[in-house]
């Protein structure tokens, strides 16, 4: 959040901001996504897929989705799988790069995300990001 301020503070508009890591376990106890996206930045969900003691499982990832979308920040969402392969000294991350669509989507279509939420997560999201202005 302090690395928010900074940014925010030198008048960077927030929503060219992507704040990642925010599907950390101990980022969401803290309760930084909402509050990353109350403040109008992106918030990056960037390790679907990834099952460790760090971050969420896949299923609380999506319910994560669902609740930023019911308080009305589904325009502020960024998904990735950081499809990475091994890193060294890491153990082995191999997904393939349609795994966010795949596996993920219909779990936040069971979480009841309507095909409109999915396409501006997955579409609308990315492109407003990167949009020359």
């Amino acid at each position: 959040m302090r690395d928010l301020d900074v940014v925010l503070d030198e008048k960077l508009p927030a929503d060219r901001v992507v704040v990642g890591g925010l599907d950390r376990a101990d980022a969401v106890a803290a309760g930084a996504p909402h509050e990353v996206a109350r403040r109008g930045a992106f918030v990056a969900l960037d390790h679907v897929g990834l099952d460790d003691d760090a971050h969420l499982t896949d299923a609380d990832r999506a319910s994560l989705v669902a609740e930023l979308v019911t308080a009305g920040h589904g325009d502020r969402i960024l998904l990735s799988s950081n499809a990475i392969g091994t890193a060294v000294g890491q153990p082995a991350h191999d997904l393939p790069y349609s795994y966010v669509s795949s596996t993920f989507v219909p779990l936040l279509t069971a979480q009841g995300l309507s095909d409109e939420d999915v396409q501006r997560i997955r579409v609308a999201n990315p492109r407003d990001l990167l949009s020359v202005r």
